[in-house]
């Protein structure tokens, strides 16, 4: 679902009322980086915030599960203690802007330059490690319905 980026303020401005989070004050800007996803950072209400899209409804059919349940499992991994972003709302149909969230921007870059070129390369593993240790130790009680769960013995098996 291509959009302008008029159509896509319009659309933020529906999400951010809705959502309580103020009036769009800084227009979105496409991010690079990213698959297949889009990926726009904007500020409301003097907050900075990333919304999240598929290009396309179509590109979402027989996905194994939707943006509300991506979501929530963001919110799942946050409560128990990995470094991600606030959700703070799951796009509706009414918002105009297709399938996706917006959540609260992280600060940090997507630049392997910069990543690379970092002061403390030793203190990013650490928390990178941290982090993909807290995520491992998720249970499926953890994560919301919707989220396929891999039975590892048939996996390892096949």
């Amino acid at each position: 679902m291509a959009v302008t980026v008029e159509d896509l303020s319009a659309g933020l401005a529906r999400v951010c009322a809705r959502a309580g989070l103020g009036a769009l004050s800084l227009a979105p800007q496409r991010l690079t980086g990213g698959a297949v996803m889009e990926s726009s950072r904007f500020s409301a209400g003097g907050s900075d915030y990333v919304l999240r899209r598929a290009p396309s409804l179509a590109f979402m059919e027989g996905r194994p599960y939707g943006h509300a349940v991506e979501a929530a499992l963001i919110e799942a991994a946050r409560a128990k203690s990995v470094t991600a972003p606030e959700v703070v709302a799951v796009l509706e149909e009414a918002d105009g802007l297709g399938s996706g969230f917006v959540m609260r921007a992280l600060p940090g870059t997507a630049d392997p330059k910069v990543i690379l070129g970092c002061d403390d390369p030793d203190g990013l593993l650490r928390g990178i490690a941290r982090d993909l240790a807290r995520i491992h130790r998720l249970r499926q009680a953890d994560v919301p319905d919707g989220v396929p769960v891999m039975d590892y013995r048939a996996a390892i098996a096949d």
